[in-house]
């Protein structure tokens, strides 16, 4: 029973922080959400990723979980936020799901020049790595300028050496956000030995070569992990912000948990009332990006 504080706040990353990246929710965790939400604690969930990686992993769970329970009047505790926020995710007095998206847009030629981007970056990287025949590829994103077809000869090139490489995909998040996406889903996802930090920072830096002279129509922002990487209209920073100051909390207890560089900018704000506790159950600083000095280290990495 809290005694000091009016409100707890749980504000917290999706992959490897509430579940595997891509992965179902464990049943333990499922049930510590549920157990939180039934004592009135908001609980908050963020992904940088597209609303479909959530669904049937996450949001169904819990939702078939409250009502089962007898549960429905706690849908109000609960947000989650995909794309970086995005999108929204939340519920009304009949449990019926409200999904709103954010007025920002990349234009179809941003669209366009971040798939480019992507594209060629990933190919030379893996040519680099593997000497991989890209080259008609390369010319024939060069020359397209449809990102859905950019999208298709990528496509085209990964099924040609999937063996090599496993699934790789460009994902368009409602112009949003764009992502190079090595984890899609357990089933759809590169090899493992793509999925790190190393390689993927070498795509992402090329990646941020093409861009160097590029104008983008909106502001924007880029982030990259073991598994993937995206140009984003916003980020969770801004996210975590804009929900404190909606809700107006006095006197609330926040607690937010992360597990890598793209979380920084959440788990580093500040508050203007109350009180902030910050976590993070991945390793510091392996992205090259200094930890903000108000987080604490957890021994315990990931979900776990």
């Amino acid at each position: 029973k809290n005694n000091k504080f009016s409100y707890i706040v749980i504000f917290m990353d999706k992959d490897y922080t509430v579940t595997g990246t891509n992965e179902p929710i464990t049943e333990e965790m499922l049930n510590i959400i549920l157990d939180l939400l039934a004592k009135r604690v908001y609980v908050v969930i963020i992904t940088g990723g597209i609303l479909e990686h959530s669904l049937s992993n996450l949001i169904e769970p819990i939702e078939k979980s409250l009502v089962e329970k007898g549960l429905q009047d706690r849908f109000q505790y609960f947000t989650f936020y995909f794309m970086s926020g995005n999108g929204r995710v939340t519920w009304d007095n009949n449990t019926e799901r409200k999904i709103v998206y954010c007025k920002d847009r990349f234009s179809e030629n941003d669209v366009k020049v971040i798939t480019r981007a992507f594209a060629l970056a990933f190919l030379d990287t893996v040519q680099e790595e593997f000497g991989l025949q890209s080259q008609e590829y390369r010319k024939d994103i060069i020359l397209t300028e449809s990102p859905e077809m950019i999208q298709k000869i990528f496509d085209n090139f990964i099924d040609t050496y999937k063996d090599i490489l496993g699934i790789i995909t460009i994902n368009n998040g409602e112009n949003t956000v764009i992502t190079l996406e090595l984890k899609n889903s357990q089933e759809r996802q590169a090899r493992e030995g793509l999925q790190n930090q190393e390689f993927v920072g070498r795509v992402y830096s090329r990646a941020l070569k093409l861009m160097k002279n590029e104008q983008l129509s909106v502001d924007s922002v880029s982030h990259y992990g073991s598994t993937f990487i995206d140009y984003n209209v916003r980020d969770k920073e801004k996210t975590f912000t804009e929900f404190i100051e909606q809700n107006n909390f006095q006197d609330p207890l926040v607690i937010s948990i992360g597990d890598s560089a793209t979380d920084y900018g959440f788990l580093g704000a500040s508050i203007e009332k109350g009180e902030k506790l910050s976590y993070l159950v991945g390793e510091p600083g392996k992205e090259g990006v200094a930890l903000p000095g108000n987080v604490i280290v957890w021994p315990v990495k990931g979900p776990e």
